[in-house]
């Protein structure tokens, strides 16, 4: 028995040698932290160079200020359950709001309009601001309040249809041309992924409601098509690498704080002590600049390789020696393996939806016949699927263009005709 004993001691001190050795090893591989990386000096450099925008032109500053009555009020009217049920019926579901925009739907939407006159007019004014510059990207908080602009946008599309109801070709090219205008400048121009993916959802509903009010027009109207609409996104408009930028400055801002204030406390742990030195923070400020940098240049990639790109910038292999240094600022950034390729995604597809509502509006606009409708969308001449190069397919049974969205969350966007 006391052989046992004296074995099961010195396994237990063998085991715990082993195990202070590999604490010590791991000390030592995690002495120094990295310097600042190539990726993490090109990402501050990017946004230290954004282009300077007087405060008059940036629409930014402007967002910030909207939704502010100049008089007393709330504006009833949009609270009412019959905007809500047209607002709700046009809310993404752009088949569903082709059924609800009717002669009731009209009568709704003229009360409304003039219900919400004052935020319309600032949008009108907002859309024609030629800058958009987000100040300040240390803090989530700071963005502008976009839920204004976008209720804004709604009001002046229903502004449009109300114009093409009553044959007004030329002020409705003028609206969805100046509204899209301004989308894509907040898309090419935006410093946060936020701020990227609210332009994006802009433009996804400008193309779904802009659609109907081209419907409205009526056929043979090929002169009343935007022109914004004929013009394919550019990289700059699709490209990550501003809001990336924007998005890298604040995990810096954030792990330098956690560093600051773990410093200053004295209520940390002993797991908290223990695991410390395995916390570099630049090391992961150099992880987090890697990624970003990488999904950026990915987001340039021509379609058909974006989604190859794309899975190897935001899911990239870690062999198990690289998690020795730094493993606790490499979980982090591991957990939140491919969850950035949405962004991606997000943005790309607003190609198809341009390509798909103007086949939608050229088809309308030609004539074409629903019997010949798959003859008339593979046209040498109407746009195409820039993934596949392929027409867009035609959904009899709905009668719209549609196409199937790379975004990971599945999403069918279809243009009714």
């Amino acid at each position: 028995m006391r052989g046992v004993l004296r074995a099961f001691g010195w396994t237990a001190v063998g085991l715990g040698s082993i195990l202070l050795g590999a604490y010590g090893l791991l000390l030592l591989i995690n002495a120094r932290d990295e310097p600042p990386s190539t990726q993490a000096r090109h990402l501050a450099q990017v946004y230290a160079q954004r282009p300077a925008v007087p405060d008059a032109d940036n629409g930014v500053l402007y967002v910030a200020r909207m939704g502010l009555p100049t008089g007393e009020g709330t504006h009833p009217f949009a609270e009412l359950p019959a905007v809500r049920a047209l607002t709700h019926a046009c809310d993404g579901d752009y088949l569903q709001c082709a059924q609800a925009l009717d002669d009731d739907a009209a009568a709704v939407a003229s009360r409304w309009l003039a219900d919400d006159a004052e935020l319309l007019a600032q949008y009108h004014t907002l859309i024609a601001l030629p800058q958009w510059r987000e100040t300040v990207a240390d803090d989530s908080t700071s963005l502008p309040p976009y839920q204004h602009a976008m209720r804004g946008q709604r009001l002046l599309l229903m502004q449009a249809w109300l114009a093409a109801r009553g044959g007004d070709a030329a002020s409705v090219t003028l609206a969805l041309d100046q509204d899209l205008r301004f989308w894509r400048r907040v898309l090419r121009d935006s410093d946060s992924l936020i701020g990227k993916s609210v332009a994006a959802a802009a433009i996804r509903r400008h193309f779904g409601l802009g659609n109907l009010v081209m419907r409205e027009l009526g056929a043979g109207r090929a002169d009343a098509i935007p022109a914004q609409w004929r013009l394919p996104l550019s990289e700059e408009e699709r490209a990550l690498e501003r809001a990336m930028a924007g998005e890298w400055r604040l995990v810096d801002a954030s792990i330098r704080d956690v560093v600051a204030n773990g410093r200053e406390s004295a209520d940390a742990t002993w797991l908290d002590r223990l695991q410390r030195p395995f916390f570099k923070p630049q090391a992961s400020i150099n992880l987090a600049a890697e990624r970003y940098e990488g999904l950026a240049k990915a987001s340039r990639s021509p379609y058909p390789e974006l989604a190859a790109a794309v899975a190897r910038a935001d899911s990239p292999t870690v062999r198990w020696w690289q998690w020795l240094f730094n493993p606790a600022g490499r979980v982090p950034m591991t957990v939140a393996s491919g969850h950035y390729g949405s962004y991606v995604f997000s943005v790309a597809d607003l190609e198809a939806a341009r390509g798909a509502a103007l086949a939608a509006a050229t088809l309308r606009a030609r004539g074409a016949g629903v019997a010949n409708m798959g003859e008339a969308i593979a046209a040498a001449d109407m746009p195409r699927d820039p993934y596949t190069g392929l027409p867009f397919a035609w959904r009899a049974e709905a009668g719209a263009v549609v196409f199937a969205g790379h975004d990971p969350r599945p999403h069918l966007y279809s243009y009714r005709y």
